[in-house]
């Protein structure tokens, strides 16, 4: 939920060294991937200091610890029957606006992401982070 990329996100879930992208989205499309769903809830994640407040009922699933902040998420949340599991839900691809390439990944990665999209008939655009770009003074 941010309009600039967290160099801290990259560096905890995408070591330096090691290939990844971030998808990039919007709440309209969020919205949109899952609104065939019967009670899909998209929310805010809301940070809060567990010592002092209290995460009640449905509430829980979008509270998470104030040291993780910097996270700003936005979490989606849809029905589960726990009599038939899902490990996963499948979205469709109009959900993804952009894929960015982990600023630590090697030319050979972003060439594999290129290809793989185009492979499947995809449009999606592809951009590099930001991250190592030259900062203008």
């Amino acid at each position: 939920m941010s309009n600039v990329e967290s160099e801290a996100l990259w560096r905890i879930y995408c070591s330096p060294g090691a290939p990844g992208v971030a998808v990039k989205t919007n709440v309209t499309r969020l919205w949109g991937a899952s609104r065939n769903e019967q009670n899909a809830n998209i929310s805010k994640v809301h940070y809060i200091d567990f010592t002092k407040h209290f995460a009640a009922g449905d509430q829980r699933i979008y509270c998470k610890r104030s040291s993780l902040a910097h996270e700003r998420e936005v979490r989606a949340v849809l029905p589960n029957d726990l009599e038939n599991s899902l490990d996963g839900f499948l979205m469709p691809c109009n959900l993804i606006e952009q894929v960015v390439i982990s600023p630590y990944a090697s030319l050979w990665f972003h060439n594999v992401v290129n290809e793989t999209i185009f492979k499947f008939g995809y449009g999606i655009p592809v951009a590099a982070s930001e991250i190592k770009e030259e900062p203008f003074y």
